[in-house]
């Protein structure tokens, strides 16, 4: 809930005896400059009452802000007028040299200023939803052994075609070994994503989990969810609100965990800081205000930040019914039994949400509710309690608890999930392997001197097979610039057998995408060390590599091994080679592993071939201008080819993607319109993004009546497509024209009272000026 923050007020200033030797219009009016609680607000028309006291109209207290006039009227002129003096706790003085009134009244009465921090969307964004686009993905790994033996070829393919607001997608797998070959399909499935509303409804196949406690299902059928992502921009979790009142105008500032997020001079009156929101964890707020007197109050206001709850009033749920598949990855279509998923989560408050979850198929069936609390001081706790049905008349439970502290230093988690032996799940294999119960506890610590600390410890007891016990402890630590360290031991205690792993590892980055790494790794009988050297690929064209050694000693028995691979970014595709060696004699000691992959796009009327598409795509247009450098969110993707274009294979769906081209790679005979554009792509659709240009080019030529006379300050009109361009002729006949496309033109001269006859020739050229040289004039009669 909002808090109430009361900043310094001002004492209140005496009355005035009343007012002497006051110049009025004869019937007590005056005009006085009224300052109302520090603020100029004007010159008004005041009357003047006996005792000192003022009389000001009613509709005046309204245009200076007051939300609420109160105190003994009276009708003057036929308009209300309120007593100054008779005002609840309303203050004011007289200066009668500078026939001043400044007013003090209680800063409630004054209208509320709100700050509101919830992330405002760009200006002229482009919303791509209805667009009609296509892609089709393709990528093939080759894989072979010693001597180059032919081990696997894999294929997969992804089609995508989006129309009317509807993604239609499917993708497979064929795979080719020496001894069999198998064709799959994985999922095929039509999405409707109503924007405004952030839900989805899929019709096809899909993956579901009712929560916590519940299955991860694949099914068939239809789902429909609320997807908050589908506007990045909105903030499901509580925010922080503050309110606040001020007796005169004050500059605010406010700090989030010591940061300076806002500073603002704000009127008189009632404020409002609305929808600060930050990371996951304990946070401090903390609000400076300085008065117009000089005075300054801090008030500090702690707050926790979790996605883990809903905003007040917020749904959250996904409902999901069809039928299970069968085999996926092996089999096409093979679909099983009838089954549901289901959740649904609300918020009640904005640290309470509350809602169920459930799932159930052929003879089985579990329900049961979930809450989430947030405290604004010790953390989130989350809680689920399931009950079951099978047929056959067993009935059994689960439940779980989980609470977790994240501050600036100190972060704390403690679980517990468990089970009864007749707990029903739709996935019969989990159901399976369900333990009685597993249940843990950890806590870190964290800062920049010592770096973080952390010590967990976990306990898996089961029905059937060994129990587990681990102890874990961790340390992370920035080391020189651009170096850190990394290490954890773990004690696990399994099968009546205690067995100690060391792991530790050291990362150096000389450059913003090349990595170096150290790791040494102890584990019981065995030990293992590497050294690797990563440098990433670029977003758009270019290569990246990973090169490592390790030497590892398992049991007495030493080998070693090398893995290099290689990638490159190319402006059709991403290609890949890897190779594996091991320094012992068996099978398979050396592989090595090829893959190509690329697409087809269509958008805008476009098509053309890609790299693979990711998520959403882009076909950017710069007229026909080759060699035109274009950027996504500032990192170039590639250039225009010979048709102007360039597809963006890496475009965030929902988000606001900064595609701009570099001005500077445009030729100078072109005028850009617009450098930057904002789009907004649905999921998996593809957009036509232009950038308009114009181009410039000039014409000049020197105008001659017959073969010799110059035509000297002629006037010309050439018919152009059917509109008429004008110009004049300068000395020895020279003329000048912009921007006329390539043709031949008819035109008519009056020069010095006679009149003549020309053709203009204009050639297709690159030149910026086109020189016509000498053109002939021919004189009518």
């Amino acid at each position: 809930e909002p808090r109430a923050v009361e900043p310094p007020t001002a004492a209140p200033p005496p009355a005035v005896p009343p007012p002497a030797g006051i110049e009025t219009a004869g019937d007590g009016t005056m005009i006085v400059s009224i300052t109302l609680n520090h603020t100029p607000k004007g010159d008004f028309f005041v009357q003047a009452a006996p005792g000192g006291d003022f009389l000001i109209r009613t509709d005046d207290f309204r245009t200076m802000g007051l939300k609420e006039v109160r105190g003994e009227t009276t009708v003057i002129g036929g308009e209300s007028h309120v007593s100054l003096r008779s005002m609840p706790g309303v203050t004011f003085t007289y200066d009668e040299d500078r026939l001043a009134l400044a007013i003090d009244v209680p800063p409630e009465l004054l209208p509320r200023t709100t700050i509101d921090y919830m992330p405002r969307k760009r200006p002229k964004v482009t919303y791509t939803d209805g667009e009609t686009s296509a892609f089709f993905n393709y990528r093939l790994d080759y894989i072979a052994e010693d001597d180059f033996d032919f081990q696997s070829l894999d294929v997969t393919s992804e089609i995508g075609l989006r129309a009317y607001n509807v993604l239609f997608q499917t993708d497979s797998t064929f795979t080719k070994t020496p001894g069999s070959e198998r064709f799959v399909r994985l999922t095929s499935s039509a999405t409707y994503d109503n924007r405004p509303r952030m839900q989805r409804l899929v019709a096809g196949d899909f993956f579901a989990s009712s929560g916590e406690l519940g299955s991860n299902l694949n099914m068939g059928g239809l789902s429909l969810s609320k997807v908050y992502r589908i506007d990045p921009y909105f903030i499901r979790q509580p925010t922080f609100s503050a309110t606040g009142l001020l007796a005169t105008p004050s500059e605010v500032e406010v700090y989030l965990d010591g940061m300076l997020i806002e500073k603002e001079l704000l009127a008189p009156g009632e404020f409002e800081l609305k929808n600060i929101s930050s990371y996951s964890g304990a946070s401090d707020i903390e609000l400076v205000i300085k008065d117009s007197l000089g005075r300054v109050e801090r008030v500090s206001l702690p707050f926790y930040f979790s996605d883990s709850v809903l905003a007040e009033g917020l749904h959250e749920y996904s409902y999901n019914a069809g039928f299970l598949r069968e085999g996926f990855g092996t089999r096409s279509n093979d679909y099983g039994g009838a089954a549901f998923s289901a959740f649904h989560r609300y918020g009640f408050s904005n640290s309470l949400t509350a809602g169920f979850e459930a799932e159930g198929a052929e003879g089985v069936f579990n329900v049961g509710p979930t809450v989430s609390y947030l405290s604004r001081r010790a953390g989130v706790s989350n809680l689920a309690l399931l009950a079951s049905h099978e047929r056959g008349g067993r009935y059994g439970y689960a439940g779980s608890l989980v609470h977790s502290y994240l501050g600036k230093h100190l972060g704390a988690r403690l679980f517990f999930r468990g089970f009864s032996r007749d707990f029903g799940a739709v996935d019969r294999n989990l159901a399976a392997t369900r333990p009685r119960y597993e249940a843990g506890s950890g806590v870190s610590y964290g800062d920049n001197v010592l770096g973080t600390v952390s010590l967990d410890y976990s306990v898996v007891d089961r029905r059937e097979g060994s129990d587990r016990k681990v102890l874990t402890a961790g340390y992370s630590r920035g080391l020189v610039r651009h170096a850190s360290l990394y290490a954890t031991f773990r004690n696990i205690n399994e099968n009546d057998r205690v067995n100690n792993e060391l792991f530790v590892v050291i990362t150096y980055r000389p450059r913003r995408d090349t990595f170096l790494t150290a790791s040494g790794k102890v584990d019981g009988d065995s030990d293992r060390e590497e050294f690797q050297v990563i440098k990433n690929a670029p977003v758009g064209e270019g290569f990246g590599y990973r090169g490592s050694y390790a030497r590892e000693d398992l049991s007495g028995v030493e080998t070693n091994s090398i893995n290099t691979f290689f990638q490159y970014n190319g402006r059709y595709g991403i290609y890949t080679a890897e190779y594996r060696a091991f320094d012992t004699d068996t099978p398979g000691s050396e592989v090595y592993e090829l893959t190509a992959s690329g697409g087809v796009v269509y958008a805008g009327g476009a098509v053309g071939l890609s790299r693979p598409v990711t998520d959403s795509f882009g076909v950017v247009k710069v007229a026909d201008i080759e060699g035109v450098r274009v950027y996504n969110n500032n990192q170039e993707v590639g250039r225009t080819g010979p048709s102007g274009r360039v597809f963006v294979t890496d475009m965030s769906s929902y988000y606001d993607n900064r595609i701009s081209i570099d001005s500077s790679s445009v030729p100078m005979n072109y005028t850009i319109m617009d450098a930057e554009k904002a789009i907004s792509p649905a999921f998996r659709s593809g957009s036509l993004i232009e950038f308009p240009v114009k181009r410039f080019q000039a014409v000049t030529g020197r105008l001659r009546i017959g073969t010799a006379e110059s035509a000297e300050f002629a006037e010309v009109k050439m018919d152009v497509d059917g509109s008429a361009v004008t110009f004049s002729t300068g000395r020895d006949g020279e003329f000048y024209l912009e921007d006329i496309p390539a043709g031949r033109y008819t035109a008519g001269a009056e020069f010095e009272g006679r009149e003549c006859t020309l053709e203009i020739t204009i050639p297709e050229s690159d030149e910026v000026v086109i020189d016509l040289g000498e053109v002939t004039c021919e004189e009518t009669l």
